[in-house]
């Protein structure tokens, strides 16, 4: 019989991997810590102990130990995506895609492992980021930011039509809106009647903004009529598209290319 071959490397990040979900995070802090003093440039307990300190919220110091073992091993998408997820946990989200984009581009693989597994992290987060980002308060918004934030979750998940319509809203704010009819167009066909009026608001807007007036009244009208249909949204839903609505009706009213106009949020309809 042949000696058994056995890749300790492979064996031992398997357990530490098993660890970070069974082992006190306080206890692998102190655990790689001590290691550390032995070996300060050792990646594999900075990388371990960047776990613990992510699990216990001290995303700074989670932050330096990713941001050190990344520099021993560059090509490591693994340590520069959980780089980008200690950013993002800061609400640093710029330099936070800065690493994700990068770790996907050259490891998209495991970073849509990581989004998909790992419980302090998903993609639903990134969207719900992006949309608040495009159509919450005035002051809040960052359409630009909010257009990179979709379209990193539509990369994550080419299929899931809530990002596809995100991205679609986000490159509207963004006054990209030949972009923004093509995504939006992406999403009415994937959301198969569902959710068309969270399309159909923004396709109008977009349209009339480039000066296709019949087909924005088209949209505008499928629109109202999708919304009065739907009687199972939820209170937020029904809220949002009343907004969407009053600002479809704002903005066809004018001339296109014109600024919107300012406008109150109706009641929700009954």
């Amino acid at each position: 019989m042949p000696p058994l071959q056995v890749d300790y490397g492979r064996l031992r990040t398997t357990i530490e991997h098993l660890e970070q979900n069974t082992v006190p995070a306080e206890d692998l802090v102190a655990r790689h810590t001590e290691r550390l003093k032995a070996r300060p440039d050792d990646p594999d307990a900075l990388h371990q102990r960047g776990h613990a300190l992510l699990r216990l919220q001290r995303f700074d110091q989670a932050l330096a130990d990713f941001s050190t073992a990344s520099a021993r091993r560059p090509l490591d998408g693994h340590l520069q995506a959980y780089r980008g997820i200690c950013l993002l946990k800061l609400k640093r989200y710029a330099p936070a895609l800065d690493q994700l984009e990068s770790a996907f581009k050259t490891d998209p693989k495991t970073v849509r492992a990581i989004f998909n597994l790992d419980p302090l992290v998903n993609n639903l987060a990134v969207n719900n980021l992006a949309w608040e980002l495009a159509t919450g308060p005035r002051p809040q918004r960052d359409p630009a930011l909010a257009a990179r934030l979709a379209e990193f979750s539509v990369a994550l998940a080419p299929g899931e039509q809530v990002s596809v319509n995100t991205l679609g809203v986000a490159l509207y704010r963004a006054g990209k809106f030949a972009a923004a009819i093509t995504t939006l167009e992406k999403s009415l066909d994937a959301g198969k009647g569902h959710f068309d009026a969270f399309d159909l608001y923004f396709l109008s807007m977009a349209h009339h903004r480039l000066g296709h007036g019949a087909e924005a009244r088209e949209c505008y009208d499928r629109a109202k009529r999708s919304f009065k249909g739907q009687k199972s949204l939820s209170t937020q839903d029904s809220y949002e598209l009343a907004d969407f609505q009053a600002e479809a009706e704002a903005v066809l009213a004018g001339e296109p290319g014109a600024s919107r106009p300012r406008y109150s949020l109706p009641p929700a309809p009954d």
